[in-house]
């Protein structure tokens, strides 16, 4: 006497509850499901089968009694082609090329012409430094800027590849012209501050014009132009005769005051606050058009924080790395306020700059006072106390939002403490006491 099992058949479109004999095989049940789920018969090269919920596939030859098919099971009809793949593994070689496929980080074009471009430069700007001399320096910096010109000329017209070739040979020459160039150009000699903010803005100069222009990133390209802004800045203030700390004092003060506009300089930059306003007066916009200004919004500040992040590390560290207690005080005032700043960047990319800056600030300050070992070791031990804190805590969402406030209130005391910093860096205090 043959018995029946009750199940739940799932179609593309219906569903059907039956009762099928536990005896016979799937494959006799197959052709009366197609008709009562509805089915599209196609060619006998995509037959149909049975799936479990689990992903299991039902063999045709055998019955539902013999696969463990239970009353109140969910089966699912679908194509053969279009079945998951089974648990148990057959292949360890399909699997292993499968896996392989899916990786995110697979060796592409993108990292190849990436590490070309890195090499160019550093062996341009090998070549570049055996080459500095006094005589040599118009034509260096001669050749960096044709060569970005040209770059950008080629990638105005489609050659892209060999516009980042050109771009990179530019950079790597840029660097020890810059450096030459401002080294004689100084009386005196330039500070190592100064030499950094100048290369720098060298770089991004040459980024700007051979990427930027040539290949039409205008993200980039407004990150350029806040780095080169920077770096010009930092000179024209060396220009003025400060010392190497209240040149630091200007520049850092700046850096900082300049990442918290950076988010406004985002939006407008890429027309972004420019919809808003169209919307407001009735003006409807495109979706597609929306998100592509999100999205170069939030690429024009990420390229942004890591050109301001730049400066605002070079002032930091020079500041650490003096023996007088108000540039000191300032540096570290500097580097609070920039790892506190960190949370107005809502993407890693954009906070990583910053992170890298407070990180290398760290790092002069341990090196530069590296005869006070204890000083060191207890300020070294803070910090990691404070991010293996970060690391292991899982604090509620109430507890986040205190921390936010206490954050907030530790980061305006520490702008507000950046004034009376500055100030003793230029050494106004004793000229009060003095007076008085």
């Amino acid at each position: 006497m043959s018995t029946f099992t009750r199940v739940t058949v799932l179609g593309s479109h219906r569903r059907v509850d039956l009762v099928a004999p536990s005896d016979e095989a799937v494959a006799a049940l197959i052709a009366q499901l197609v008709e009562l789920l509805g089915e599209r018969t196609e060619s006998a090269a995509r037959p149909m089968t049975l799936i479990r919920a689990s992903g299991d596939q039902l063999g045709a030859e055998e019955s539902l009694d013999d696969q463990g098919v239970l009353a109140g099971d969910v089966l699912r009809l679908v194509r053969v082609d279009d079945a998951p793949a089974p648990p148990e593994v057959a292949d360890v070689t399909d699997v292993v090329a499968e896996a392989r496929d899916d990786q995110g980080s697979l060796w592409a074009d993108v990292h190849r012409i990436s590490a070309c471009c890195v090499a160019i430069a550093l062996l341009a700007g090998v070549a570049g430094t055996s080459l500095v001399s006094p005589d040599a320096v118009p034509e260096l910096g001669g050749g960096a800027l044709l060569l970005a010109v040209a770059a950008a000329v080629l990638g105005l017209v489609g050659a892209a590849r060999p516009a980042l070739v050109l771009t990179a040979a530019a950079a790597g020459l840029a660097v020890p012209a810059t450096v030459a160039a401002v080294d004689a150009w100084m009386p005196g000699g330039a500070s190592l501050p100064v030499l950094a903010f100048a290369t720098s803005g060298a770089a991004w100069l040459v980024v700007g014009v051979g990427i930027g222009v040539g290949l039409r990133r205008r993200t980039l390209l407004r990150g350029s132009v806040v780095g080169v802004a920077a770096s010009a800045v930092a000179l024209g203030v060396d220009l003025l005769g400060m010392t190497v700390p209240q040149e630091s004092a200007v520049v850092g003060t700046a850096a900082v005051v300049l990442i918290g506009l950076l988010p406004w300089y985002s939006m407008t930059a890429s027309g972004l606050t420019g919809l808003d306003d169209l919307v407001i007066a009735g003006t409807l916009s495109d979706r597609d058009t929306l998100r592509s200004t999100v999205d170069e919004a939030y690429r024009s500040l990420s390229w942004a924080s890591l050109a301001a992040a730049v400066p605002a590390a070079i002032a930091a560290g020079a500041l650490v790395g003096t023996t007088d207690p108000w540039p000191i005080a300032l540096g570290v005032c500097l580097t609070v306020v920039l790892a506190l700043r960190t949370r107005a960047f809502p993407l890693a990319w954009q906070a990583l700059p910053l992170w890298a800056a407070v990180a290398a600030v760290i790092v002069i300050a341990a090196l530069a006072h590296g005869s006070e070992r204890d000083a060191v070791a207890a300020g070294l031990g803070a910090v990691m106390l404070a991010c293996a804190a970060v690391c292991v805590a899982r604090p509620s969402l109430q507890t986040r939002a205190r921390l936010r406030r206490v954050g907030n209130r530790v980061e305006t005391l520490a702008v507000v403490a950046l004034v009376p910093c500055v100030i003793g860096v230029f050494g106004v205090y004793p000229s009060l006491l003095g007076t008085f």
